[in-house]
């Protein structure tokens, strides 16, 4: 297992990288992620993609903190926070979100102020020929007292040879109907 960390650094990222048979050894293991910023232009972006532009419940901004970032926005930054935190060694797995337990918004997060992730490993149950982890994070907001959030995210790392042999009959019906539809256009017949 690899583990980066400087201890006398505090701003420091902890990345956890392992092999995937060794999975289970990530149990009360912690890691930390660099600081990040949320653009404000991503705040509309976000809107137009969760159709919140669209809410017909109109909300009086003077009861928001200017440049607020929505709490599923926040949770929706999970996977860019952690995904370069915890990693199995190699290119051959994969991981999914497996679902989330304790979730709160403690303090308000604004646009153009940096938070980070950390958290711990609190568990590791075999599932299949994966591992499901416990991730128990917080993110905090530099210059708050109270974390932004806290949530328990559940994510099942899995070995590549599970999608390709899951995805490899869709992938051959879809290369077989695109070979039949090439050849009947080169020989002149109809798609």
């Amino acid at each position: 297992m690899t583990t980066v960390q400087t201890p006398t650094e505090a701003d420091t990222p902890v990345r956890l990288h392992i092999s995937l048979d060794r999975v289970p050894d990530l149990v009360g293991r912690e890691f930390r992620g660099p600081w990040f910023t949320i653009g404000r232009e991503k705040l509309p972006v976000f809107d137009d993609a969760t159709y919140a532009d669209q809410n017909i419940h109109t909300f009086d901004d003077d009861n928001y903190a200017e440049d607020l970032v929505e709490g599923f926005h926040l949770l929706a930054l999970l996977d860019h926070l952690t995904n370069d935190l915890l990693a199995a060694e190699g290119d051959h797995w994969y991981a999914v979100n497996y679902g989330l337990d304790r979730v709160r918004f403690v303090t308000p997060v604004q646009a153009g102020v940096p938070i980070r992730v950390h958290g711990a490993v609190a568990d590791v149950r075999p599932k299949g020929d994966g591992h499901l982890l416990l991730l128990r994070m917080t993110v905090e907001v530099r210059g708050a007292e109270r974390p932004g959030f806290t949530a328990d995210q559940w994510v099942l790392w899995l070995p590549t040879d599970d999608v390709e042999a899951r995805e490899a009959p869709e992938v051959r019906a879809r290369q077989e109907t695109q070979e039949v539809q090439t050849q009947r256009s080169t020989s002149g017949g109809t798609t």
